[in-house]
């Protein structure tokens, strides 16, 4: 399975800023959840506002994106590596 380094990227990024646009939006009403799942995330993201205020929140959200970034960028070998890789 190849990893296309600009893709795990883009996608990291937009995950901590969708998450950072979130937590300005301020905390979530409770509303009965489609899954399990919904409502453990909702309440993590939601107990976060409440300790760290909503700018605290997107800026610890928005860390975590590039953070998750740059894992990625170190995890995934760019173009250029995987075909020294395939020939080497």
């Amino acid at each position: 399975m190849q990893c296309n380094r600009k893709t795990a990227i883009w996608a990291s990024l937009a995950f901590g800023a969708g998450l950072a646009l979130y937590a300005l939006d301020g905390p979530a009403d409770y509303s009965p959840p489609t899954s399990r799942v919904v409502r453990g995330l909702g309440e993590t993201i939601n107990a976060v506002i409440y300790a760290l205020g909503e700018v605290g929140a997107a800026s610890v959200f928005f860390v975590i994106g590039v953070v998750m970034a740059g894992l990625s960028a170190l995890l995934c070998p760019s173009s250029r590596q995987r075909g020294e890789i395939r020939r080497g």
